[in-house]
């Protein structure tokens, strides 16, 4: 590989410049190793040994200094066998040569086929860039470049708010790699903007592609409007049997859906298991009455069988158990509960009134009771305080300029407290109560109590009250579950709202008393002057906590916080607190904290003094604006895919788009159908990124689902959809099923009543892409033609690069039905476009004039060969003397001047 000459540059400015390159191997499962890093000047090649397993694509990430250059994807090395140039436009590499490959079954199968019928060296040959980018292949032929696949441009939609509008659609398209900003999807009367991905078009290439871009989901829409174009001046063939091709389509959607899913995800929420604490009763002899035990633990689950013990606390991540068995069954048992540091407490069951020796050194054993109705008389004492001494939070250092975690942290948030104007978040919340509480009565009884007294300037005394609220509330904030904390947003902004009503406006002094673990601790003493997050609401008191309240306890594990408030950042809750409540006043969930100073005090207790800071301070907003920008969206579902995907939460956000689908909140509410719609529409272009194309068609197929609970099948909103799902099978070599998708969203905009025509020619383009790829040509033909017609008459700003893509294609489908006069008119539509950019760049410029030169001499008009052969040597002069594709393209010209010459003495 050479580290390729910058040709803007003089060439003082290259010797002078020693950059670091590192290159790294990707696999199919995302892992990456690095096979070269070193320091190199331009000019300089240097050599690499490809790590490729025999099942995995040949992908490479070329950086420098450390920034991303450029990708290479393709099925095998032997795709640059000849060398070549990594063609993405802005690419510092070349490749100089490969030695030694081991090709993919496709390629294979390839190397042995018969020569084109003709006497030249080689077929015309193309390159793609960022500016151009232009495509041919001939595996018939021994010199030619295997077929890469690449994606197409983004074709955009308007989503409507509500199911029954009629809408229509416009659209404007880009290949840009980089997701512009989000637009806003209110939802209102006027449809809001919200796009499915961009649309994968399947393009042949003669040398190494591009990488693809990403697929993005949301995008700004232009306000400029293509001019209307007629149907009646474009050849479309006569309608497929549209029904038949649904069902098809419809029957492939449902055999994946159904599908197990191979990867491991987030099991769904086991019902009642929505607080903090579960109670795990564990006894082989006997059956106890445990429904007494509901008014103060609301999961139950019970052990018959202790070898099971190990694999059911495993498998529970956010639980704590409070483990309730016989005083015999201990003994068998503790050394094993030993281990799991979900294990809260132990209540004890025996008649006697002192454990035996074997467990007295056992701490967490809390005492022997009787039976279980003094077990839940001490419970109800011992969990009511609980949540308020464990609030979880995050803290990160002055000087961090990037902190995920912290950031992640605030922007959920931030998200969880937008409104959902249309949605109706209180009746949801509710019936998920409802439905985790569904065996507790006494819960059931204070959710009925709710549903009929609540108002908004009650969020206070029902927080600081002792029920389903504030459980749920515990967990969700300490565990940061996403669907508890997405379920429970309705009384999470009326607290927010409540407090900030009757906030103090004087600055103040409050004090929290925190159970922390010993890592917190050592955070703290290390960060002074970073900033600090809670998760939740915090509350605290006018008065410094007493040594009473931990002079029973281990004063090690927690600290007291001393905390400056400024104004609005907290409320007085003396008057509206519950009667049993102790806590002063309540600090809102979105106030932020920087660690002032640390002081150590009676009892080995530390004090943290904090002080509030603005929402403007300098160091949060560089933590958290960039991505704040990033996610912004009206549409909280959709907010909250992007923070989730943005942040490295993928699972989370496919637990949550699933578990909202399942539980039927979405009824009647097309704002959160589309959201959700486009959620799975991001989580699909994480999996296509990390090239899990089954993966990524599984999560357009459900994004497909969610669109048609509200649409038609065949309305054209979907097509982009069908699309994507296509490109998927057709990077999987699933030809048959991307043909029948990509027909499949044709048809969508064929029979719309506006058809987005800038949509029509890209989805033609696509199967005329995978026709070519199958060595249909006549039929690809027919539907490039069409694509190319429709973007003739279109003024959208890529159409240049979109057309000379179009026009290389059915060039090289002529080339290859041994058609060279055909092939011929398209070479000359590409230079013609070519030649009026504002930059055309000149190795573009130098394929194309091979590319008319070989066309030329196939018809026996060598004058016009020379000519352009000539130029193509010219072209590459220019970008440097020493162009790896000057020696070929020198021969070609020799080649036609002597072909010329022998013409001229054959006729004299």
């Amino acid at each position: 590989m050479r580290y390729r000459s910058d040709p803007t540059l003089r060439s003082m400015a290259h010797n002078s410049r020693r950059d670091e390159v590192t290159i790294l191997q990707v696999a199919g499962n995302g892992s990456t190793w690095i096979v070269f890093k070193g320091f190199v000047k331009m000019h300089d090649s240097f050599t690499f040994k490809s790590q490729r397993s025999i099942d995995d694509r040949f992908c490479l990430k070329l950086e420098i200094n450390g920034n991303l250059d450029t990708t290479i994807s393709a099925c095998c090395e032997r795709l640059y066998r000849n060398g070549g140039r990594i063609d993405d436009g802005d690419s510092s590499f070349w490749i100089e040569t490969v030695e030694q490959y081991t090709p993919c079954a496709k390629c294979k199968d390839s190397i042995d086929l018969p020569q084109a019928p003709d006497d030249e060296k080689m077929i015309p040959t193309t390159s793609a860039t960022s500016e151009e980018s232009e495509a041919d292949e001939d595996q018939s032929v021994a010199s030619e470049k295997s077929t890469e696949k690449s994606k197409p441009s983004e074709v955009k939609y308007t989503l409507p708010s509500k199911p029954s509008m009629d809408l229509p659609s416009s659209s404007s398209s880009t290949d840009a790699k980089k997701v512009p900003d989000t637009p806003a999807i209110a939802p209102t009367i006027q449809s809001p903007l919200l796009q499915p991905p961009i649309s994968h078009q399947p393009q042949v290439v003669a040398v190494p592609s591009p990488p693809p871009p990403s697929l993005s989901t949301v995008h700004k829409s232009t306000t400029q409007q293509d001019p209307p174009v007629s149907f009646s001046k474009i050849q479309v063939e006569p309608a497929i049997n549209e029904s038949t091709l649904f069902k098809y389509v419809s029957d492939v959607m449902q055999q994946a859906l159904s599908k197990p899913k191979l990867r491991q995800t987030i099991s769904p929420r086991r019902i009642g298991n929505v607080e903090d604490f579960t109670i795990l009763y564990i006894n082989h002899d006997e059956d106890k009455d445990l429904s007494l035990l509901h008014s103060t633990v609301n999961s139950i689950r019970t052990i018959s069988d202790s070898s099971t013990l190990g694999t059911l606390l495993s498998a529970c991540t956010d639980e704590k158990f409070i483990v309730v068995m016989s005083i015999n069954q201990a003994e068998v048992v503790l050394s094993e509960l030993q281990q799991y540091k979900c294990i809260q407490s132990i209540y004890l069951l025996s008649k006697q009134s002192h454990p035996p020796e074997s467990i007295n050194g056992y701490g967490n054993a809390i005492e022997i009771y009787r039976n279980i109705e003094s077990v839940c008389d001490h419970l109800i004492k011992a969990l009511r305080h609980i949540p308020a001494r464990v609030i979880p939070m995050e803290i990160t250092s002055k000087d961090s300029v990037s902190d995920l975690p912290f950031t992640y942290c605030q922007l959920l948030k931030e998200t969880i407290l937008c409104h959902d104007d249309e949605s109706d978040l209180r009746k949801d919340m509710l019936t998920f109560c409802r439905t985790h509480y569904t065996h507790n009565q006494d819960e059931v009884h204070v959710i009925n109590e709710y549903e009929k007294s609540f108002i908004d300037t009650h969020s206070i005394q029902w927080y600081t009250r002792h029920c389903f609220l504030t459980k749920i509330l515990s967990r969700a904030f300490r565990t940061q579950e996403i669907d508890l904390l997405f379920k429970m947003r309705y009384f999470i902004q009326c607290l927010h709202k409540q407090i900030q009503s009757i906030a103090i406006k004087e600055p103040i002094t409050a004090y929290a008393i925190l159970d922390v673990e010993q890592e917190i601790m050592q955070k703290f003493l290390g960060n002074i002057n970073g900033l600090v997050l809670f998760r939740s609401f915090l509350p605290a008191t006018f008065a410094r906590p007493t040594s009473t309240e931990y002079q029973n306890k281990d004063a090690q594990r927690y600290l007291i916080f001393s905390i400056r408030l400024g104004p609005d950042c907290a409320a007085n809750i003396e008057q509206l607190r519950s009667s049993d409540c102790k806590i002063d006043v309540l600090i809102n969930i979105d106030t932020v904290f920087r660690v002032v100073s640390i002081d150590e005090g009676e009892n080995e207790v530390h004090t943290v003094n904090l002080e509030s800071v603005s929402l403007n301070d300098s160091h949060f907003q560089q933590l958290t604006e960039s991505l704040r920008k990033q996610i912004k969206t009206s549409v909280v579902i959709l907010q909250l895919a992007k923070l989730l995907v943005q942040t490295d939460h993928y699972w989370e956000g496919d637990y949550l788009t699933e578990s909202i689908y399942q539980d039927k909140s979405f009824e009647g509410d097309g704002t959160l159908l589309a959201g959700l719609a486009a959620a799975h529409h991001l989580l699909g272009n994480v999996d296509d990124a990390k090239r899990d194309f089954e993966a990524a068609r599984y999560q357009f197929f459900k994004s497909l689902r969610a669109f048609q609970l509200f649409l038609p099948y065949n309305h054209s909103l979907l097509s982009s959809s069908y699309n994507n799902i296509g490109s998927m099978f057709y990077q999987d070599d699933h030809h048959e099923c991307a043909i029948k998708f990509h027909e499949m969203a044709l048809e969508c905009q064929l029979k719309a009543s506006s058809p987005d025509m800038d949509a029509v020619a890209t989805y033609s383009g696509n199967i005329g892409a995978v026709y070519v790829d199958q060595k249909s040509y006549a039929a690809a033909t027919k539907h490039l033609e069409r694509a190319a017609m429709i973007l003739e008459k279109m003024s959208t700003k890529d159409n240049p690069t979109r057309l000379i893509s179009i026009f290389q294609k059915i060039s090289s489908c002529f080339w290859r039905t041994d058609e060279p006069k055909k092939a011929l008119e398209y070479y000359k539509k590409t230079l013609d476009i070519q030649l009026k950019l504002i930059n055309p760049l000149p190795h573009p410029l130098s394929v194309t004039y091979y590319n008319l030169s070989t066309a030329y001499a196939r018809i026996g008009d060598y004058d016009e060969a020379v000519v352009c052969a000539e130029k193509s040597v010219e072209y590459l002069r220019m970008i440097s003397e020493n162009h790896p594709e000057l020696k070929e393209n020198q021969a070609q010209l020799e080649i036609v001047r002597q072909k010329q010459w022998l013409k001229q003495v054959l006729s004299t």
